[in-house]
């Protein structure tokens, strides 16, 4: 049996800050804070922490939300890895746009980055999340390594992303060709003036990004930023994301 509770105006401040073990369901999401700093955080700025938790008060996932005028910032959302693919995620997202709908919010903004391949499926497609190329974010010790960003606003009340991908394997051409987790362009395909274009990739989360980062293995991330930076100066629109096989698929289409 889950139910869901509302932290801050419930007053259940201590079921976040009383938990043993944040692990398993705070160590993906990339927050600027530690879990219980987190928590504060959100409620010093007006926000609310919503929880999905199960009978013994045990914490399978959660959504942050900080309404900024007319908008609100996603300030995180995660689920415990032992309960995922259970809908908890969607439904953390519903009871946010309930929660949203009560104070006349009709959008939620944030940034993730295009890499994240479940959380991209989950924004862009199951919430019809717009997906718009930040500049680069440099990151590691010296600043040299480029991190994809995008800017995400998803639209309330959401809806499911209607794009029909209906071509076959063999009808795609992938800007970038993947080695395990070694990225090489082809540029015959990237400066191409077709009006739809793809980028395949492999499964990407964040232990695999930052263990790859840990082994010197940096130049996929700024391989994959650069085919970003390319369709956005040239006006591409990320339209879609699919399952492709073992991997996964972006779907750039000019914009007129």
């Amino acid at each position: 049996m889950m139910k869901i509770v509302y932290l801050i105006k419930e007053n259940q401040e201590e079921l976040w800050n009383n938990q043993k073990d944040y692990d398993s369901f705070f160590d993906d999401v990339g927050a600027p804070y530690p879990p219980k700093e987190h928590l504060h955080h959100i409620k010093e700025n007006g926000g609310e922490k919503i929880v999905c938790v199960n009978e013994k008060n045990v914490i399978l996932g959660w959504i942050g939300l900080i309404p900024i005028n007319d908008e609100c910032e996603l300030a995180g959302i995660e689920t415990d890895r032992n309960y995922r693919n259970q809908g908890i995620a969607s439904l953390l997202i519903n009871e946010a746009e309930k929660y949203l709908q009560e104070k006349n919010i009709k959008r939620l903004v944030f940034q993730t980055s295009p890499l994240l391949t479940e959380n991209t499926l989950f924004y862009l497609m199951q919430n019809n999340t717009k997906y718009v190329y930040n500049n680069t974010v440099l990151v590691g010790e010296k600043n040299d390594i480029s991190w994809p960003v995008v800017d995400c606003v998803m639209e309330l009340p959401k809806k499911r992303n209607e794009y029909l991908f209906n071509k076959s394997v063999s009808d795609v051409n992938s800007m970038v060709k993947w080695e395990e987790y070694n990225a090489e362009i082809d540029y015959h395909v990237l400066d191409n003036y077709d009006e739809e274009k793809y980028f395949v990739l492999p499964y990407f989360n964040i232990q695999i990004i930052l263990k790859e980062m840990q082994k010197g293995n940096v130049e996929y991330l700024n391989t994959s930023n650069k085919v970003f930076q390319v369709m956005n100066e040239r006006a591409y629109a990320i339209k879609s994301f699919v399952k492709y096989g073992e991997d996964y698929m972006y779907v750039f289409r000019k914009e007129t």
